[in-house]
């Protein structure tokens, strides 16, 4: 999970770079990226899930043995497939990552939402715990 985590932050700092809003980490995504990965090392190659259409999306990567964060960061910055549009989708909100080595490979999945979250909007914590708060009492 160490990992995982790190290339988020990674992730996280490329959107800063531009301006872009902070991804929120996701444990469900996390879960699921994690078993995406999973799956890829149980075939031995890249596979994309359909579970994410029209909520969200993943991006695969395939390394060595010490595929590191940063490696596997930089090499979706720079591919042609469409992995940086994701990372760098002003659309998501929430993220995930799971990783996963086997076999001197390195398997690596990461989810994204664009559902919309109050966590997803940037205002004070403060003003977020009163609107989730008011929200809940409407709610009973």
């Amino acid at each position: 999970m160490q990992t995982a985590y790190k290339v988020h932050k990674l992730i996280n700092r490329e959107r800063k770079k531009r301006g872009l809003h902070h991804l929120q980490w996701d444990r469900r995504l996390a879960k699921l990226a994690f078993r995406q990965a999973k799956y890829c090392s149980k075939v031995h190659r890249l596979v994309h899930s359909k579970r994410y259409a029209f909520q969200g999306g993943e991006n695969l990567a395939l390394g060595g043995r010490h595929f590191n964060p940063k490696a596997i960061v930089t090499c979706w910055m720079h591919s042609k497939a469409g992995h940086r549009e994701y990372l760098l989708s002003p659309r998501a909100t929430k993220a995930g990552v799971g990783v996963v080595k086997s076999r001197k490979k390195t398997y690596v999945a990461w989810a994204f939402s664009d559902e919309f979250t109050i966590e997803s909007l940037h205002i004070p914590r403060k003003i977020r715990k009163l609107i989730q708060g008011f929200a809940t009492f409407l709610n009973r």
